[in-house]
């Protein structure tokens, strides 16, 4: 019975390409796993991987929002002549928390990109992102497996994703009221 591959491993495989040596590779890994916005890389099944950050801190108009921790799902599937792409994202702490005044819970702030629905090969809610700018580059990274290039460019977008288009500001994103008891 084969040994089961190492992350190292199964990454070569994952990023491979006739234009992509080995070595390169191997020293883009561990670029990646130096990145202070990077807690975890692992693979979810061989043609996903599971990249988790660090905090996303958003600030607007002089006030940081703590947007939350991502796992963002890249995957790269080769179908034939072509690579199969795409990059799925979660925010694994959902939420922030506002209080009122009396230290009551007043609301959750939710990414407008937090939870939309399953992916045919992720088993949890997972969403895309609308992005424009900057959207192409990370598709092209992850064609071509360079995918410090497309977590880089990615990581801008959401920190970045305050700038009122094509959503709304920060301090508009969806607002989920809780109820106040007096209790």
């Amino acid at each position: 019975m084969p040994a089961e591959l190492t992350v190292l491993e199964q990454y070569i495989e994952f990023c491979g390409s006739p234009l992509h040596s080995t070595d390169d590779i191997v020293a883009e890994y561990n670029e990646l796993q130096r990145n202070p916005n990077i807690q975890y890389v692992g693979f979810h099944k061989p043609h996903i991987l599971m990249v988790g950050t660090s905090e996303l801190v958003i600030t607007w108009d002089g006030i940081s929002y703590e947007i939350g921790e991502f796992v963002i799902f890249f995957i790269r599937k080769r179908v034939g002549r072509i690579w199969e792409i795409d990059f799925r994202l979660i925010n694994v702490t959902n939420s922030i928390d506002v209080y009122d005044e009396h230290s009551k819970l007043r609301s959750i702030i939710m990414h407008p990109h937090a939870i939309d629905k399953k992916h045919e090969d992720i088993q949890v809610p997972t969403a895309p992102l609308c992005i424009s700018s900057g959207q192409f580059v990370i598709y092209q990274s992850l064609r071509k497996g360079y995918i410090n290039k497309a977590f880089s460019h990615l990581w801008k977008a959401l920190q970045t994703y305050d700038t009122g288009t094509p959503y709304h500001d920060v301090e508009d994103w969806p607002l989920l009221l809780k109820e106040i008891s007096d209790d």
